[in-house]
């Protein structure tokens, strides 16, 4: 189209460039409107917050009384009263060298002719507590040292004196008592027992035990239950285990039981303490016989 006045061409409106205009101008308005209800709200939370924290503050929480921690209370210590001799008495309890006596009538005889009475007496007459002991190889010529399999634990030797007499007018010849060897002895200390320990090699000789008597002071001690010999000539030295008691005095069964206690005895939960010999009993079991009796160690 030609201008009437100077004969130019007028410039043509750009369609597109006009819609777009007209989008970012209704984008901008309504961001414009989204910001003005932010502000609007966000004064409103502020002023909520102000005033909850004004009034909060007006009354404040109570601060909560503690519990007062109780204070600690000891149990009761029961102390016994009772008289340590009537105590003993009444619990079949002996003193050492003290003798523990059983009666049998009417034996019958090994040999199966008649029967006579029969009297059995044991006592516990000595005894040892060592860390360690050390016996004799007479084919290595020198001492070996034995310790308890448990380092905490310490060895409790006992010597025991077994014998019995036959009485009566009966017939019976050769009435025996069988032996009761080491497993029938325990040790008790608090509520614990500890039984005897086997004789692995009975005929070695503990040197610890060289200045030592049997009760009736006619030879060194040796593991209760067994007879040491040593046969002639060749020198060796082995031991054979009894079975039976034979009649007489001349004939006892003399000798130690070997047990393996603990060092130190536990109290309660933080305290332990030494054994002392007040601790240890030595029990004797000696079946439907002579019942059960113990030894306090002196």
């Amino acid at each position: 189209m030609m201008d009437e006045l100077e004969g130019l061409d007028l410039p043509q409106r750009d369609e597109t460039g006009y819609r777009l205009t007209k989008w970012f101008a209704l984008i901008v308005c309504m961001a414009l409107l989204f910001l003005v209800i932010c502000i609007t709200l966000t004064g409103g939370c502020v002023t909520l917050a102000k005033t909850t924290y004004h009034n909060a503050m007006a009354t404040p929480t109570p601060t909560p009384t503690p519990t007062p921690t109780p204070e600690p209370t000891e149990s009761p210590v029961v102390y016994v009263t009772e008289d340590p001799e009537e105590y003993m008495l009444r619990t079949n309890g002996l003193h050492m060298r003290e003798w523990h006596h059983w009666f049998r009538e009417n034996v019958q005889g090994i040999n199966g002719e008649g029967t006579k009475d029969l009297s059995t007496w044991v006592t516990v007459y000595d005894y040892r507590i060592m860390d360690s002991y050390r016996w004799w190889s007479v084919s290595w010529a020198r001492k070996f040292v034995v310790k308890p399999d448990d380092r905490e634990d310490q060895f409790l030797f006992i010597f025991t004196n077994t014998y019995s007499d036959d009485t009566g007018d009966g017939t019976g010849d050769d009435v025996r008592q069988y032996l009761f060897d080491c497993s029938h002895y325990h040790v008790g200390i608090g509520d614990r027992l500890y039984k005897a320990d086997d004789f692995e090699y009975p005929e070695r000789r503990i040197t610890e035990f060289d200045d030592l008597w049997t009760f009736d002071h006619v030879t060194n001690p040796g593991p209760f239950g067994y007879l040491i010999v040593q046969e002639k000539g060749s020198g060796i030295i082995s031991a054979q285990k009894l079975e039976w008691l034979f009649g007489g005095r001349s004939n006892a069964v003399d000798g130690f039981c070997q047990f393996q206690i603990p060092r130190t005895i536990q109290e309660n939960a933080t305290y332990s303490r030494k054994v002392t010999l007040d601790d240890i009993k030595v029990y004797g079991t000696f079946a439907n016989l002579g019942g059960t009796v113990w030894w306090k160690l002196e």
